[in-house]
């Protein structure tokens, strides 16, 4: 797998495609992390969030750049990618925890509630197209709601792929991780998808 840049068709960085193994490991942690990360409560998830939202703004122009190298889209318009990615993160901690908030219903007889509950580690399938965005609008809301994510990013942007890890890892997630990410083809797909009974969730440019 490899980074080329669009604009001069030259290969900058190439990457080794993970193993079977490998993505089986991250699937492991990521149920590990999910026992310990649906206890915590929502002031705990909303401070992570914004620590990562803070993150990317300090690294805004790296970011971007990154975009800009590995899918082509002009540096500005990444910039704004980061910008808005950012303040989505910020809306969701900001406020998820009343959208989830339980609901009492007006019933004639009796009692009941409606209870918004993680149900486990969620596999998103990311676009090329929006490499930061997409991943702030599936993650953000589920990470608040006390899921844990395991992402597949396309293979053109394995560089942004590894930056989305690594602003996870710089704000100490609480347990070891709530966010993995995977570098690896579409033929890996089939056998990641053996893991998940909750959600798959994918955009019609993944790949």
């Amino acid at each position: 797998m490899q980074t080329v840049n669009p604009n001069t068709n030259k290969t900058v960085k190439s990457f080794e495609e993970m193993t079977e193994k490998t993505v089986d490991a991250k699937v492991a942690k990521s149920h590990l992390a999910y026992a310990n990360w649906k206890e915590t409560n929502y002031q705990q998830r909303a401070y992570l969030l914004s620590k990562v939202a803070k993150l990317m703004r300090i690294n805004k122009s790296e970011l971007a750049k990154t975009i800009t190298l590995e899918m082509g889209k002009l540096f500005s318009e990444a910039e704004g990618e980061i910008d808005l990615s950012a303040d989505m993160i910020d809306y969701y901690a900001d406020n998820e925890e009343g959208f989830l908030a339980d609901k009492v219903l007006d019933l004639e007889y009796g009692e009941a509630i409606i209870r918004n509950s993680p149900i486990g580690v969620l596999l998103g399938v990311m676009p090329w197209n929006s490499p930061y965005y997409q991943v702030a609008l599936f993650t953000a809301p589920n990470i608040m709601v006390g899921n844990t994510i395991l992402l597949k990013h396309p293979s053109i942007v394995p560089q942004c792929a590894a930056a989305i890890e690594l602003d996870k890892t710089e704000v100490k997630l609480l347990p070891e991780a709530v966010t993995y990410s995977t570098i690896c083809k579409k033929t890996t797909i089939e056998h990641i998808k053996i893991h998940f009974r909750h959600t798959v969730n994918f955009t019609k440019s993944a790949y």
